[in-house]
């Protein structure tokens, strides 16, 4: 999937999907996005985790933002009146940050270098993804990661690190970290834990789709459809 660069569209489409979600929420959805990083803050961060920044994740920071939070979640009463299917997608939760990657690198590394070899369960894929290939992006507070691949055949995507056995584990999300932004933005930044983003996931493509039919439900019933 095609796409241009965040920097063109993500502020507006924060306030979009803000506004929309609002109507829904419990509270009032959280967002912000701060100014560019410069070059120096970057490789200050690279030297303090010892490790390059993925390009993509490098030129998000120049380019657009050094960090972008979004966080919402759904009042009950409309959670139960969720169909079955998206019952789990209750919030949403985005933190990407510069300041935060040396905690994000050093909290992953404690979880996942005694794995070292990770497999991808996926029904059309037996790739295997070694440590040293990986970079931790995100994490959420149930231990589930988000990671771009740096090397190997699906250099440039973006997995899911998984403790839920969904069909999910280490699934590849997008085939790059800016087309998984605007797939994930369009679905309201659900998530990213595997049980939320589940219903959006298509295993043949081994992909987030917006144009499954749960995704499509979604968008509607949460008033985003034409984000």
């Amino acid at each position: 999937m095609q796409t241009t660069s965040p920097e063109t569209w993500l502020p507006q489409r924060l306030v979009k999907v803000a506004t929309s979600l609002g109507e829904l929420c419990r509270e009032p959805v959280e967002f912000s996005i701060e100014p560019r990083a410069t070059e120096e803050a970057v490789q200050q961060i690279e030297m303090e985790i010892g490790r390059n920044i993925p390009r993509q994740l490098y030129q998000f920071f120049l380019n657009v933002s050094a960090q972008f939070e979004f966080d919402w979640y759904f009042d009950r009463d409309f959670v139960q009146r969720l169909p079955d299917r998206l019952q789990n997608v209750r919030g949403g939760y985005v933190d990407f940050s510069l300041s935060s990657l040396d905690a994000f690198w050093t909290n992953w590394s404690a979880d996942w270098e005694q794995r070292f070899t990770v497999e991808q369960r996926s029904p059309n894929s037996k790739i295997k993804y070694e440590f040293h290939n990986l970079f931790p992006i995100h994490q959420d507070g149930g231990g589930n990661s988000l990671v771009l691949v740096i090397d190997g055949p699906n250099e440039g995507a973006v997995l899911i690190q998984g403790f839920e056995d969904l069909g999910m584990a280490n699934a590849r999300l997008a085939s790059s970290f800016d087309s998984f932004l605007d797939i994930w933005s369009k679905l309201g930044f659900a998530g990213p834990d595997p049980l939320a983003l589940r219903p959006f996931y298509d295993e043949k493509a081994d992909s987030l789709l917006l144009d499954l039919p749960t995704s499509k439900e979604w968008r509607s019933l949460c008033g985003i459809e034409s984000v």
